[in-house]
């Protein structure tokens, strides 16, 4: 099961990219409490250039491998947004 997380905002660092639109996506996973439950959580950042700043958004907790990979592809699919020429040709 995939769940939204409300943002929570904390300061850490950012990059930039000469101009482009750019994020970066944190992906931690780990087993909980010795019972080998999996669990992750999906943070992401702004890195553009002139961009809302150096904050750091919760997007997505996960409780399956499967949940992280989907909340990765969706995460994707919004930063995308319309933009032309996609890697793998579906759009």
């Amino acid at each position: 099961m995939v769940r939204r997380v409300r943002p929570q905002r904390r300061s850490r660092w950012a990059g930039t990219s000469a101009g482009d639109r750019s994020a970066a996506l944190v992906v931690r996973v780990w087993l909980e409490d010795g019972a080998q439950v999996f669990r992750g959580r999906l943070t992401a950042m702004e890195t553009s250039p002139g961009g809302r700043g150096p904050e750091e958004v919760a997007v997505a907790l996960a409780s399956s491998p499967h949940d992280a990979v989907e909340a990765v592809r969706v995460w994707l699919d919004q930063f995308v947004g319309d933009a032309p020429n996609s890697i793998d040709g579906d759009e």
